[in-house]
Protein backbone atom coordinates (compact mmCIF):
# COMPACT_ATOMS: atom_id res chain seq x y z
CA UNK A 1 0.00 0.00 0.00
CA UNK A 2 2.80 2.27 0.67
CA UNK A 3 4.69 1.67 -2.93
CA UNK A 4 1.04 2.44 -4.41
CA UNK A 5 0.32 5.72 -2.77
CA UNK A 6 3.88 6.97 -2.61
CA UNK A 7 3.81 9.10 -5.23
CA UNK A 8 0.83 11.41 -3.81
CA UNK A 9 3.55 13.51 -1.87
CA UNK A 10 4.08 14.90 -5.44
CA UNK A 11 0.58 15.70 -6.27
CA UNK A 12 0.53 18.61 -3.20
CA UNK A 13 -0.28 21.29 -5.82
CA UNK A 14 -3.72 19.69 -6.01
CA UNK A 15 -4.51 22.22 -3.08
CA UNK A 16 -3.85 25.12 -4.97
CA UNK A 17 -7.37 24.76 -6.30
CA UNK A 18 -8.97 23.70 -2.82
CA UNK A 19 -12.05 25.85 -3.28
CA UNK A 20 -12.57 26.61 0.76
CA UNK A 21 -9.35 27.25 0.93
CA UNK A 22 -9.75 30.44 -1.54
CA UNK A 23 -10.21 32.53 0.53
CA UNK A 24 -7.17 32.10 2.82
CA UNK A 25 -4.68 31.89 -0.22
CA UNK A 26 -6.23 35.25 -1.37
CA UNK A 27 -4.62 36.41 1.84
CA UNK A 28 -1.92 34.25 1.94
CA UNK A 29 -0.35 32.53 -1.14
CA UNK A 30 0.59 28.70 -0.85
CA UNK A 31 4.65 28.83 -2.01
CA UNK A 32 4.71 25.48 -0.76
CA UNK A 33 2.00 23.92 -3.17
CA UNK A 34 3.13 26.17 -5.40
CA UNK A 35 6.50 25.11 -5.21
CA UNK A 36 4.79 21.61 -5.70
CA UNK A 37 3.42 22.55 -9.32
CA UNK A 38 6.40 24.28 -9.98
CA UNK A 39 8.82 21.44 -9.56
CA UNK A 40 6.61 18.58 -11.27
CA UNK A 41 5.01 20.46 -13.86
CA UNK A 42 6.86 24.03 -13.92
CA UNK A 43 7.83 23.90 -17.90
CA UNK A 44 4.12 23.69 -18.85
CA UNK A 45 3.51 27.11 -17.60
CA UNK A 46 4.43 30.74 -17.20
CA UNK A 47 4.57 30.66 -13.51
CA UNK A 48 4.50 34.59 -12.75
CA UNK A 49 1.60 34.85 -15.08
CA UNK A 50 0.00 31.86 -13.21
CA UNK A 51 0.70 32.80 -9.81
CA UNK A 52 -1.07 36.35 -10.81
CA UNK A 53 -3.68 34.62 -12.39
CA UNK A 54 -4.21 32.23 -9.08
CA UNK A 55 -4.29 35.66 -7.01
CA UNK A 56 -7.33 36.78 -9.31
CA UNK A 57 -8.82 33.51 -9.07
CA UNK A 58 -8.80 33.44 -5.13
CA UNK A 59 -9.89 37.11 -4.58
CA UNK A 60 -12.94 37.14 -6.61
CA UNK A 61 -16.22 36.06 -5.49
CA UNK A 62 -17.35 34.65 -9.04
CA UNK A 63 -15.04 32.16 -8.64
CA UNK A 64 -16.50 30.75 -5.51
CA UNK A 65 -17.76 27.58 -7.63
CA UNK A 66 -18.86 24.02 -5.80
CA UNK A 67 -15.98 22.37 -7.33
CA UNK A 68 -13.41 22.73 -9.98
CA UNK A 69 -15.34 21.41 -12.92
CA UNK A 70 -18.07 23.93 -12.41
CA UNK A 71 -14.92 26.18 -12.13
CA UNK A 72 -14.34 25.43 -15.79
CA UNK A 73 -17.38 25.60 -16.77
CA UNK A 74 -17.91 28.70 -15.54
CA UNK A 75 -14.30 29.91 -17.58
CA UNK A 76 -15.33 28.53 -20.79
CA UNK A 77 -18.94 29.10 -20.72
CA UNK A 78 -17.74 33.26 -19.74
CA UNK A 79 -14.64 33.03 -22.02
CA UNK A 80 -12.63 33.71 -18.94
CA UNK A 81 -10.53 31.02 -19.64
CA UNK A 82 -8.77 33.20 -23.15
CA UNK A 83 -8.22 36.01 -19.68
CA UNK A 84 -7.11 33.19 -17.38
CA UNK A 85 -5.01 31.00 -19.33
CA UNK A 86 -2.57 29.62 -17.09
CA UNK A 87 -5.12 29.05 -14.42
CA UNK A 88 -7.47 27.14 -16.95
CA UNK A 89 -4.49 25.19 -17.90
CA UNK A 90 -3.64 24.46 -14.09
CA UNK A 91 -7.32 23.10 -13.57
CA UNK A 92 -7.77 21.02 -16.84
CA UNK A 93 -4.56 19.38 -15.45
CA UNK A 94 -6.04 18.40 -12.03
CA UNK A 95 -9.04 17.04 -13.86
CA UNK A 96 -7.40 14.51 -15.68
CA UNK A 97 -4.60 13.36 -13.33
CA UNK A 98 -6.34 10.10 -12.09
CA UNK A 99 -7.22 9.93 -8.52
CA UNK A 100 -5.83 5.97 -8.32
CA UNK A 101 -3.71 3.79 -11.16
CA UNK A 102 -6.86 1.51 -10.65
CA UNK A 103 -8.18 2.37 -14.27
CA UNK A 104 -4.73 1.88 -15.62
CA UNK A 105 -4.81 -1.79 -13.92
CA UNK A 106 -8.50 -2.59 -14.86
CA UNK A 107 -7.21 -1.58 -18.27
CA UNK A 108 -3.64 -4.58 -17.95
CA UNK A 109 -6.36 -6.78 -16.43
CA UNK A 110 -8.85 -6.88 -19.40
CA UNK A 111 -5.57 -7.14 -21.93
CA UNK A 112 -4.55 -9.83 -20.00
CA UNK A 113 -8.02 -11.54 -20.81
CA UNK A 114 -7.71 -10.50 -23.96
CA UNK A 115 -4.18 -12.28 -24.89
CA UNK A 116 -5.51 -15.36 -22.82
CA UNK A 117 -8.61 -15.40 -25.23
CA UNK A 118 -6.57 -15.45 -28.32
CA UNK A 119 -4.20 -17.91 -26.81
CA UNK A 120 -7.36 -20.57 -26.14
CA UNK A 121 -8.77 -20.03 -29.88
CA UNK A 122 -5.63 -20.73 -31.36
CA UNK A 123 -5.72 -23.94 -30.16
Amino acid sequence: VEERFSNFNQLQFFALLDLKKFSLYANDFSIKLFNSLKQLYGKYFDLPKLRSELSVVYSTEKFQKPNVHDLLIYLKTTNLDENLPQATKLISLILIIPASSGSAERSFSALKRIKNSLRNSQE
